[in-house]
Parts: C-alpha cells; sequence; structure tokens
C-alpha cells in the first residue's frame, strides 16, 4: 500500500492542503504520527480534513493537552498558550476525535506513533541513546515517530546503530534489520527548512521518499498575528519567508 506519512500538523492547514493537493495520487491512505493540531490558526479545519480521508492517526502531546485538557504544565509558555486558544475552540466533534486517538498503533509490520516506543506520547528520539532505547523496545522492524520537527533515520544491524541524513527526494530502501524514520513537521518545522515535510512510502517494496514541499506560509503568518499569538511562533514560521 502507499502510504503519506505525516506528523505535527499543529493547526496548519495551509501547509495540509498543500500536502494532500501535492501528493494527489500517490497514496492510498494516510498514517498521522500526532500532533494534529496546536500552535496553529486552524486547529477544527486539520481535524476534518483528516477525518474526511482514510488515515491511521496515533495522539500527540498537543492532542492531548487541547483535546482532554491533560498535561499543561509539562508544555513551554509558547507551546500552552496555544494549547489554551486551541482547547477553547475545537468543536464538540473536535474533541471527541482527539480524544479517541490511541498512543500507538500497528500496521504492515510497522509501529506509528508519536514520541518514543519508549513513551508513546512525550518521550523525543533525539539522538543514538534515545534511538537505541526505542530500537529495545519495538516489535516491528520498523518504526515511524515525530516530536521532533526534524526529519531523521537511524538504522540498527548487527548491533551496529546508525544514523542516516534524510535525503529529500531520493527513493530509499530500508537501511538495516531494523528502522526509525521522522518525517519532520508538516506545520512547524524546526530544522531551518520552512517548507513543510512528509514521507511517501510503499509497504509492499519498503521503499520511502523524504519531501519537502513550500506553501503558502504568508497566509498561516497573518492568521496568527491576528489572534495575537506569541511573537515567538510566529517568528519561527518567518524564519525563511
Amino acid at each position: 500500500m502507499k502510504i503519506l506519512v505525516l506528523s505535527d500538523i499543529h493547526g496548519n492547514r495551509e501547509a495540509l492542503e498543500t500536502v494532500l493537493s501535492e501528493c494527489e495520487g500517490e497514496y492510498q491512505q494516510i498514517w498521522c504520527l500526532g500532533d494534529i493540531v496546536g500552535y496553529g490558526p486552524d486547529p477544527n479545519d486539520c481535524i476534518e480534513i483528516l477525518a474526511g480521508k482514510e488515515v491511521v492517526a496515533v495522539m500527540g502531546n498537543h492532542d492531548l493537552g487541547a483535546g482532554r485538557g491533560e498535561k499543561w504544565d509539562l508544555f513551554s509558555p509558547v507551546a500552552r498558550t496555544m494549547i489554551e486558544w486551541t482547547a477553547e475552540r475545537l468543536s464538540g466533534q473536535s474533541r471527541h476525535y482527539l480524544s479517541k486517538l490511541p498512543e500507538i498503533a500497528y500496521r504492515d509490520g510497522y509501529t506509528l506513533v508519536h514520541g518514543s516506543p519508549a513513551g508513546p506520547v512525550w518521550r523525543y528520539i533525539l539522538d543514538g541513546h534515545s534511538a537505541a532505547e526505542a530500537f529495545s523496545l519495538m516489535d516491528t522492524p520498523a518504526c515511524l515517530y515525530g516530536h521532533t520537527h526534524v526529519p531523521a533515520l537511524f538504522s540498527l544491524s548487527k548491533r551496529a546503530l546508525r544514523y542516516h541524513q534524510p535525503r529529500y527526494g531520493k527513493r530509499m530502501r530500508p537501511p538495516g534489520q531494523m528502522w526509525l524514520a521522522n518525517p519532520g513537521s508538516c506545520g512547524i518545522p524546526r530544522d531551518g527548512d520552512g517548507r513543510a515535510a512528509f514521507i511517501l512510502l510503499d509497504t509492499e517494496s519498503g521503499f520511502f521518499t523524504f519531501r519537502r514541499i513550500v506553501y503558502p506560509k504568508n497566509r498561516t503568518v497573518e492568521k496568527l498575528k491576528r489572534l495575537g499569538a506569541p511573537y515567538q511562533l510566529i517568528q519561527l514560521l518567518q524564519s525563511d519567508i
């Protein structure tokens, strides 16, 4: 099956719609690795768009915070401000959708998680140590994760753990006996590249491709300015306009 892998959309309708339009005809199902909402100005729209597609989605920490009103004390001041804003504006249907998301999902030999198998909602995979922890707990050959907002790829073969630099637009085969891949953030990238990030995956062949795409970011920025979003968030999105 051909899969569009997304993570950390964060209420950014412009980014989501651009990716879906660009990839039309290239996927049969969407795998969403959490944080559909939080930060961005269009949480209900993003949920509605995904709910109308063939989607397998898991819960992210922002989905938990906004959808269930839990663990707000664990967020940074900027994140908490936007989670509170999001929670106040979620429709009942959107809140129900978020609250029912599972923390982890398994499909076709892949583990889907927001953070890590070591902590599905909150744990980060940032380096070799945290990747090794994730590998030790995996029940499938591959795990797709998000949360860091940075594309990444780790492999494990014969006890050798390696990090691989994602190559955008290059079709890749599974790099080891076990592997971890992060598509990066669709809505709020944090790697210095403001384009929306995602992965296209073929579960039958195992091949996958990291992709980036420009979207009309100015529209998102103007929406955030109008609603009085924190300056730090606007600055992050504006950094490469």
